[in-house]
């Protein structure tokens, strides 16, 4: 929660962009799928509370979203 709040801000902090959160790969699902949804790129944790986020990624191309994907992890190794 702390590293997704600090990249939002970081995101948030040029005036730029916007940013929008989800804590799991269930509420990000909500949110791509909510009508008029619209997301140029998301960032998405390898090791999500419950999913893995490779698997999200890849459930979300088998489902036409083709956004850029932007894999992040604090696990130290592959």
């Amino acid at each position: 929660a702390a590293l997704r709040a600090t990249l939002a801000e970081q995101i948030l902090s040029g005036g730029e962009f916007s940013a929008d959160e989800a804590e799991s790969a269930t509420e990000a699902e909500a949110k791509l799928a909510s009508a008029g949804a619209r997301y140029d790129a998301i960032l998405l944790d390898v090791g999500l509370p419950d999913a893995d986020g490779r698997e999200f990624c890849a459930k979300l191309r088998r489902a036409g979203q083709r956004m850029p994907v932007i894999m992040v992890t604090g696990a130290d190794a592959e």
